[in-house]
């Protein structure tokens, strides 16, 4: 087996320099670029891996980051409804910022849910006091009302971070300007000459979901634009049945499709919860023998499967990569310098939407 010394030797360097660019320890943007290089090179030639449970026995730290998705109320139906968020793409995007960022740091990306009566981040609470986590990222919108209450107070103290956390927390917490996005929205089609517009999105009776959230935003940039709005909600499918991005879109497109035809189509425009109703409003409307844009604009949020559409979707993109990724660099400060905790605590980072005009969206035909 290669050790240290040998690579050090090839490379000219001592072993403790070799030792941190090979372990991505914090002092290896210090080595030259060049030297840096070829320490690497030299140690893939050799086949050399360093021992993951050495390092973190002498670290004392585990270098893992556990990610809580706390989908579903704590109970033994917990592990299904969990295991449905790896299918959703809006938890996806925040993982690929967050696991982008552990690589470049040299950390593992642990997920962690609920478990039987044990709440997500309650869990994760225990495994940063057992040592088997350094730090938490917290999915803060899909938190029921009870958990926000009870779990996140009694992380205070302990190195965690919450993302697009609508309720009061002392952690620090990042998020998306939803108030922002929702501007963004609304002002495109109104300079576009849209002023009927149908808010679609799932009703606000799961408590879970910070779904009235952007509603209530798109209430109040209606009301300041002179546009005149309506809302037509449809029951989600259930969660603890792991339901396909299908039924999803298949929810949303039977309430559209039944409004058109009931003839009760006095809008211009759609603006969806997300992009997967938006993609079941377009089906509704071309199924109804209409088109998209011409006879109705349809309007997404999140950016995600917006351009893999019949209509590729205008979209607001509320940067889910860039703030997993500032929540990973804000959980990994915080694993190393302890100190930080305190200093962070209170502190919210919000990140500005994008909107991204494709063709779903365009002028209103007089």
């Amino acid at each position: 087996m290669t050790k240290l010394k040998e690579i050090a030797e090839q490379a000219k360097v001592s072993v403790s320099t070799a030792s941190r660019v090979l372990n991505k320890a914090q002092l290896s943007d210090k080595v030259s670029l060049n030297t840096r290089e070829k320490v690497q090179r030299i140690a893939e030639k050799l086949g050399y891996a360093s021992n993951y449970h050495s390092k973190s026995m002498r670290s004392g730290r585990s270098m893992a980051i556990g990610a809580v998705i706390d989908i579903g109320f704590p109970d033994v139906n917990a592990k299904v409804s969990f295991r449905s968020s790896f299918g959703n793409q809006y938890f996806g995007q925040i993982l690929s910022g967050i696991e982008s960022c552990l690589h470049n740091n040299g950390y593992l990306l642990t997920i962690i849910g609920p478990d039987g009566g044990e709440s997500g981040v309650a869990r994760g609470a225990r495994f940063i006091r057992e040592k088997r986590l350094d730090a938490l990222v917290i999915f803060g919108a899909v938190l029921s009302n009870e958990v926000q209450a009870t779990a996140l107070n009694n992380l205070q103290g302990m190195p965690a971070v919450t993302v697009h956390c609508l309720g009061k927390t002392s952690l620090p917490n990042i998020l998306c300007n939803e108030s922002s996005a929702m501007e963004l929205a609304l002002r495109h089609l109104s300079e576009l000459g849209h002023k009927d517009v149908l808010w679609l999105g799932p009703s606000t009776s799961n408590q879970n979901f910070s779904i009235n959230h952007r509603e209530q935003f798109f209430w109040k940039s209606v009301n300041e634009m002179g546009m005149r709005g309506k809302v037509l909600h449809f029951r989600e499918p259930d969660w603890n049945c792991d339901p396909s991005v299908e039924e999803f879109i298949r929810a949303a497109r039977g309430e559209v499709k039944n409004l058109l035809l009931n003839r009760k189509n006095d809008f211009t425009a759609v603006v969806a919860y997300n992009d997967t109703y938006a993609i079941g409003a377009c089906q509704a409307i071309y199924s109804s023998g209409l088109k998209v844009p011409e006879d109705k604009s349809v309007l997404g949020f999140d950016n995600i499967h917006a351009q893999f559409g019949f209509v590729p979707l205008t979209s607001v993109s509320t940067q889910l990569d860039g703030i997993g990724f500032k929540a990973a660099q804000m959980a990994i400060k915080m694993a190393n310098h302890p100190k930080s905790i305190r200093e962070h605590e209170g502190y919210t980072e919000v990140v500005m939407p994008e909107l991204i005009v494709r063709e779903s969206t365009g002028k209103v035909l007089k």
